[in-house]
């Protein structure tokens, strides 16, 4: 299924990502590193969050781990 998730920098900056509940968050970072307007131009030590506080690995899955439409990660040191 097709969704809409934010992905929110440290700024306050939010970028809505189009995505499948069966995408792994290893797709979400591919998505990040082109996008100059959320990653600062870097994403060296830098990480994943869900917005119930959980640090989200490479190979989870959206749906595995709660995140669905509308639901905000926060890219975070």
């Amino acid at each position: 299924t097709t969704m809409i998730i934010y992905i929110k920098n440290e700024r306050g900056v939010a970028y809505p990502l189009f995505c499948n509940e069966q995408d792994k968050i290893e797709e979400i970072w591919k998505e990040i590193r082109v996008c100059t307007s959320i990653n600062d131009r870097s994403i060296v030590g830098k990480r994943l969050v869900s917005q119930e506080g959980r640090e989200l690995s490479a190979k989870d899955r959206l749906e595995d781990v709660g995140i669905s439409h509308f639901h905000v990660i926060r890219l975070m040191k």
